[in-house]
């Protein structure tokens, strides 16, 4: 019986992706039968994110914050030896599997991939695996690289995304700084959540317009909540280290709070920042893909882009008085961190260091 079970598979297949059900039945990633997850990894960028697919057609939706039954499944699956995120977006995805779908529908679980032996270069292999051994009908994993900076969807998807994490990045900067400066924490978190309202419904309409206004809307509101202090003498603590451990709820437990109790604003990474240190590998030749002197060139117009669209959303969001015009570049990262470690490690231990 288990010879004959096939699992669901995504693939690139010129300008889209294909979904080959358990059945060998082939559907676009756009098929109103195929549901998009995105395992928690910060609940802002995720939400974003599915915002931007559903814009594109595409079913999608993010999971909540992993909970200790989702680390409980993932350990029974595991040897318990791997690091914690593998645990629990193995355990996200069976609670997802458990909850159910309609028959005929096909549960597609992302995952990106990179190169290294943790979560980006190994995730996806183990996710795959469970599937096949669980014998999970209609349940793929699809899985983005590095090696194109994770634009395999396509210029516009990765400039959409862009916009999208950006600002859950920055909102969530803003979040933090209202847990460890406000009067009233909670009644400031309330605010907080009617100002990100707005935001994802106008990531999915794609309007650009509509995202500036949305953001300049959340930062007038934002601008109502009563500070202890001003940011810009805040005491502040950087959460530095592995993507998903230092951006989901349940590895960091009751962290953040504990040290806005003292006083502190605790600041997290940005997500973004891994995708401009894949864009450095890549115009330094340290990845395993060359680069073309037209793709230096693409990457050079590509990043004086985005770098103009997140100086554009601090500045909106600075209004606040709760997010910082600015912050440090990758260059000045890598440079800080290629003191202590070698630039030819790829991961992320040279830009936690640099950090």
């Amino acid at each position: 019986r288990r010879s004959a079970f096939s699992p669901a598979a995504a693939e690139a297949a010129g300008k889209g992706t294909v979904i080959t059900t358990s059945r060998g039945e082939r559907l676009d990633l756009r098929d109103p039968r195929v549901i998009l997850t995105f395992p928690s990894m910060g609940d802002l960028s995720c939400e974003a994110v599915a915002a931007v697919f559903r814009g594109s057609g595409v079913r999608a939706e993010a999971l909540p914050p992993a909970e200790e039954e989702d680390l409980r499944l993932g350990l029974s699956r595991s040897n318990g030896k791997e690091c914690l995120p593998l645990a629990l977006t193995a355990g996200s995805l069976l609670r997802r599997v458990a909850a159910g779908r309609k028959d005929g529908e096909v549960l597609v679980f992302f995952m990106p991939r990179s190169a290294g032996p943790c979560r980006l270069g190994q995730y996806n292999v183990f996710l795959r695996g469970l599937v096949a051994k669980e014998e999970l009908p209609d349940v793929a994993v699809l899985s983005l690289t590095d090696e194109d900076s994770f634009a395999g969807l396509g210029p516009d998807f990765r400039k959409r995304s862009w916009k999208a994490l950006v600002a859950a990045d920055l909102m969530d900067e803003v979040r933090s700084a209202i847990l460890g400066l406000a009067v009233d924490p909670e009644a400031g978190t309330a605010t907080f959540e009617a100002a990100w309202a707005g935001i994802p419904s106008a990531l999915e309409r794609e309007d650009d317009r509509g995202l500036e206004e949305a953001l300049r809307a959340s930062a007038e509101r934002l601008r109502s909540v009563p500070l202890r202090e001003p940011l810009e003498g805040a005491k502040v603590v950087a959460l530095v280290g592995e993507i998903f451990v230092r951006r989901d709820r349940l590895p960091k437990r009751d962290l953040v709070p504990r040290l806005a109790r003292r006083g502190f604003v605790a600041r997290t990474t940005p997500l973004t920042e891994f995708l401009w240190y894949c864009d450095w590998l890549l115009r330094h030749g340290l990845d395993e893909k060359p680069v073309t002197a037209a793709g230096r060139i693409g990457l050079a117009v590509r990043g004086f882009w985005q770098r103009g669209f997140e100086r554009k959303v601090r500045r909106i969001l600075a209004r606040s008085g709760l997010c910082r015009t600015g912050g440090p570049e990758i260059d000045e990262v890598m440079e800080a961190g290629g003191a202590f470690v070698s630039e030819h490690l790829e991961g992320e231990a040279v830009i936690t260091v640099g950090s």
